[in-house]
């Protein structure tokens, strides 16, 4: 019974996993959310991945094979790293716009970008 339980998981994982890399192919990142309504099974899996990476109880082949397949383990540092780059695509923008970087804090058309800059101005001189 064992054998035949571990073979089956053994499967669903395989199963889930090609699942994954076509997600990737047709998105391009492993970012599957938690609530996919066109596959919910495949959401709660990746989420049950990083909680075992995170644990350090997932297999070291299974976690080889997700990080070749690109699997971000920690979103919060992901969202960050885009954000931070959104904020300084839209940076050069402006300066190709304005001649400078001196985007005021308060700028009506993007108060997100200044307000960035501000704090990215304010960790400098730290």
């Amino acid at each position: 019974v064992w054998d035949l339980q571990a073979a089956w998981q053994a499967e669903q994982w395989e199963q889930r996993c090609g699942e994954l890399a076509a997600y990737k192919a047709e998105h391009g990142h492993c970012n599957v959310p938690k609530r996919y309504p066109a596959n919910p099974a495949l959401g709660l899996w990746v989420g049950t991945q990083r909680a075992l990476n995170n644990k350090d109880t997932l297999d070291p082949e299974r976690k080889r094979r997700l990080d070749e397949l690109g699997m971000v383990w920690d979103l919060q540092a992901a969202t960050n790293a885009e954000q931070w780059e959104q904020r300084c695509g839209e940076l050069a923008a402006y300066e190709a716009e304005h001649g400078d970087c001196n985007v005021p804090n308060d700028y009506a058309p993007n108060p997100a970008l200044g307000e960035w800059v501000s704090r990215q101005r304010a960790l400098n001189n730290k």
